[in-house]
């Protein structure tokens, strides 16, 4: 083992330490924020905005049928289209900004805008609900910036009601003590459906190099049917995937196959069509996984093929029931969808969330050597290495990342 090499690397990053990049998070309750761009308050309280409540624990709200809330935080109507804030505290080297917000009904048209310091303020367009008649739920929009510095000012420009702003997430290096552009829940890809057991977290990926894709959760807002794919963090190999928000299905067993609930505990469904009622190419989610009409259409069996791509295919009747990646713009987007044919399109694999800890294994490869030295010294150096297990790294057990799990990994590799 080149002890030399490891030893230049403890120097370097006891010479050069700078912060990560880190988040805090802003949660609107109150109604007293409106029209007050370029102030510096939004509540009346001496932070400028609210904080650290996630914004699933709004307590209010219009639900849809399912009792799912889509009118949380602080809704913007027509009349007071132009509402917003701008932040008491500066930010440094801000690197991107989730605005996570609901819209209304049929209605919540409009532009959600944002800028920091004298950075060009940036719009993200609301358009119109796919679907008419009930709400969106938790939509995220991300903005990015190359590490401007300076309060954060937003506005909302409603032209139909409602937009409901719940929480605005700030990446930056002045942020909490989390880093949530490397995260720590690292997924690996299975070998076999035996390695998944009942409450494992997965998500559905591709192992085509070429594709930085996952299957996303639901939304209507995006299509009434089909799931469109979410941009995730692979590894060379695509053999490990970082988590990504919004893509996470958890397993339940069902007669020696699977059942994949999503965050709302509704089920991944191929109803795409029973034989005798036509034929389309349908993967949504359910509140159940067996139906009369369409058999077991949300349990899955998958078979690992040699190059560890996977044929995940539903019990159900449908004639299109093996989960697949679409690269062609049907509506205008690639989409994750059921098909027949297999042979045309991509085939998905499957990633179990890595619960394991590896002290040590800082990049996630199963091996405690130079490379993990090599992460972990460019996350202290404010880099973010990709693949990366935060719990790993932490090698000397003491709940921080510095020098001192270099030096603790580097024991580990010349003993």
């Amino acid at each position: 083992m080149n002890r030399q090499f490891i030893l230049a690397v403890i120097l370097l990053a006891n010479i050069t330490l700078c912060s990560a990049i880190t988040q805090t998070t802003y949660t609107f309750t109150s109604l007293d924020w409106k029209s007050k761009i370029g102030t510096v308050a939004c509540d009346g309280k001496t932070d400028g905005w609210t904080s650290n409540l996630n914004a699933t624990d709004y307590t209010v709200g219009r639900t849809d049928a399912q009792g799912r809330l889509y009118s949380q935080g602080v809704g913007v109507k027509t009349s007071s289209s132009g509402a917003g804030a701008t932040s008491v505290l500066d930010f440094s080297n801000v690197v991107r900004i989730v605005v996570n917000f609901c819209q209304n009904s049929s209605k919540g048209v409009g532009a959600i805008n944002m800028k920091v310091g004298d950075s060009e303020m940036q719009s993200f367009a609301v358009a119109k609900p796919y679907t008419s008649g009930s709400g969106i739920y938790n939509r995220d929009t991300i903005f990015t910036f190359s590490k401007a510095s300076g309060k954060v000012t937003f506005s909302v420009d409603c032209t139909q009601n409602g937009i409901y702003i719940n929480t605005i997430s700030i990446y930056a290096d002045n942020g909490s003590d989390d880093n949530p552009d490397v995260s720590t829940k690292i997924f690996k890809i299975i070998s076999s459906q035996s390695d998944l057991k009942e409450g494992d977290e997965v998500m559905f990926g591709v192992k085509s190099k070429d594709i930085p894709y996952v299957l996303g959760l639901y939304d209507e807002y995006n299509s009434k049917n089909n799931i469109y794919p979410l941009k995730a963090t692979y590894n060379a190999d695509h053999t490990v995937v970082n988590g990504v928000e919004g893509a996470v299905y958890t397993v339940e067993e069902y007669e020696g196959g699977l059942a994949f609930a999503d965050a709302y505990g509704w089920y991944l469904v191929a109803s795409g069509g029973n034989p005798n009622r036509g034929n389309n190419n349908y993967l949504t989610v359910w509140d159940k996984f067996l139906s009369e009409s369409y058999g077991d259409y949300g349990v899955w069996d998958i078979t690992v093929n040699d190059d560890a791509t996977m044929i995940v295919k539903s019990r159900g009747h449908s004639r299109s029931n093996v989960i697949m990646y679409n690269p062609n713009k049907q509506a205008g987007h690639a989409i994750f969808a059921c098909y027949a044919d297999t042979a045309s399109y991509t085939p998905v694999t499957v990633y179990r969330r890595n619960t394991g800890v590896v002290y040590g294994d800082a990049n996630n490869d199963g091996a405690i050597d130079v490379a993990d030295i090599t992460a972990v010294a460019a996350f202290i150096l404010g880099e973010k290495p990709t693949p990366w297990n935060k719990e790993n790294a932490d090698a000397n057990k003491d709940e921080s990342i510095d020098v001192a799990d270099i030096t603790a990994i580097a024991t580990i590799i010349l003993q």
